[in-house]
């Protein structure tokens, strides 16, 4: 009897033969570690509300109040954040998108990285829920004069609504973009 031990990144169909070989690496690199005390912080903490500007810090409190007494449901998910944990959670976001792309969506030895990637990018005790794009450029959050939310029981032009009450916008709210920012 002989054993057989199948490849461990199988042959891709016939047409793309030639491409096996770079089937078999995953081209999208692990997430790069957390490493900044601030940044670490914020992976179990990222609602940094007492950091924001104070100007900032009043807005955030008069939407909450307006959407409580509205009966809607809104959460601060994250408020305050150091560029580095921008860059984070920008680096979540790209690689997002790179592990389902083309061949990388189909390739198993991307199995593992994209779990990781897929893990981060989520809700759950371990995601950062991330819903919309991150923001390459220097981020408002890193001022304190920017804020990202979430609401329930409300559509989008009333939560807009309200938010022009307190002073605030959401300039990115195009679904495609970065619709939870309030600024």
């Amino acid at each position: 009897l002989v054993q057989h031990t199948p490849p461990t990144c199988p042959a891709p169909a016939n047409r793309q033969r030639a491409a096996a070989a770079a089937d078999c690496e995953c081209p999208v690199k692990p997430l790069k570690p957390v490493t900044d005390p601030i940044a670490l912080a914020l992976e179990k903490d990222p609602v940094q509300e007492d950091k924001l500007n104070p100007d900032m810090y009043a807005k955030t409190q008069c939407l909450k109040s307006a959407a409580k007494k509205a009966g809607i449901t809104f959460t601060i998910e994250s408020a305050w954040r150091p560029q580095v944990y921008q860059d984070h959670l920008r680096e979540i976001f790209d690689k997002k998108l790179d592990i389902n792309s083309g061949t990388n969506k189909r390739n198993p030895a991307c199995k593992s990285i994209r779990e990781k990637i897929e893990l981060e990018y989520g809700p759950g005790p371990k995601g950062h829920g991330i819903k919309s794009r991150v923001a390459k450029e220097r981020s408002l959050h890193e001022d304190g004069l920017a804020f990202d939310a979430s609401w329930s029981n409300i559509s989008d032009s009333k939560i807009d609504k309200l938010a022009t009450q307190c002073s605030l916008n959401r300039p990115f709210k195009s679904r495609n973009n970065d619709f939870v920012h309030f600024q």
